[in-house]
């Protein structure tokens, strides 16, 4: 048995990227799982060794000041309960194809469908949040409307994460795929997700930030905060090829106006769909 400090935390989505933020300057962090109890309240539970108490406690102040929901707790660790975690993580259907299913569970392949198999990491997502799920419907989307944009595309992940999307985009026919995050462990993470669903020999996750691409893609997916969509808008449409697709998510439903005006504001810009899954819209742009 070995003592262990737990800190859950309930935040309003909309604090979810300020909170996340302070969340990465904690050190020695060995795991955060995340749920959605409900549409208006995510729950963090965040895990280190009891031995970096002096140094994460202080910056925990940090986040009361965003949300006033923290809960700190000294438990008790088992090793032998290590991956009870585990059981909560279960395959689950993504629009009309895609299953998303942990790296251990068996899950026998149906019909026509299209099975990404994750090991989400120490700190990573599932590839369920609602942000990876839309985008991963109006790719197929995509698909089904014009077979020839997805089969043998070039294709641009920003802010990869784990590499669900990429894997996806691969599975659907892209011929390069290129995963950018400014996180090396999302980096590592997605890179090895790759292997596991064999498709490393066409998609690379590479450590850089949207600002810092200079590629020239068919389809761009860019699963990140609004402030840096809108920061980055001009330089992420001249990334596109003529008659490419954009699709952008990571957006809260409250911020959804403003990122589709800069967006389509942009001359040859414009709009396919809007997605709204729970608080979250993901946005389908053309450039012609």
């Amino acid at each position: 048995m070995k003592d262990w400090l737990k800190i859950s935390i309930e935040l309003d989505p909309a604090d979810y990227e300020r909170v996340m933020e302070q969340i990465s300057l904690w050190p020695n962090i060995t795991g955060i799982m995340e749920t959605e109890p409900t549409p208006w309240i995510i729950k963090l539970e965040i895990y280190s060794e009891d031995t970096n108490k002096t140094q994460i406690l202080p910056l925990v102040e940090n986040i009361k000041k965003i949300t006033g929901s923290v809960l700190i707790e000294n438990i008790k660790y088992d090793p032998n309960n290590e991956n009870e975690w585990k059981k909560h993580f279960k395959p689950q259907k993504i629009g009309e194809r895609f299953v998303i299913r942990p790296s251990w569970e068996i899950y026998e392949t149906k019909d026509n469908e299209l099975v990404i198999t994750i090991d989400p990491g120490s700190a990573f997502g599932t590839g369920l949040h609602e942000t990876t799920r839309s985008v991963l419907v109006l790719l197929e989307e995509l698909h089904k409307k014009n077979l020839n944009k997805v089969s043998n595309s070039e294709l641009l992940d920003a802010g990869t994460g784990s590499g669900v999307l990429s894997i996806g985009a691969v599975m659907l026919g892209s011929k390069k795929v290129v995963a950018i995050d400014n996180d090396p462990e999302a980096i590592q993470v997605a890179n090895d997700n790759f292997k596991v669903n064999k498709v490393n020999n066409i998609a690379k996750a590479i450590l850089k930030g949207i600002e810092d691409e200079k590629g020239k893609y068919d389809i761009i997916v860019a699963n990140i905060i609004s402030e840096v969509l809108m920061l980055n808008a001009q330089h992420i449409v001249s990334l596109l090829n003529h008659k490419g697709e954009l699709i952008l998510s990571g957006i809260l439903n409250k911020e959804e106006n403003k990122v589709l005006n800069k967006f389509i504001s942009i001359k040859g810009i414009k709009l396919n769909k809007v997605l709204q899954m729970g608080e979250w819209s993901s946005i389908w742009l053309s450039f012609d």
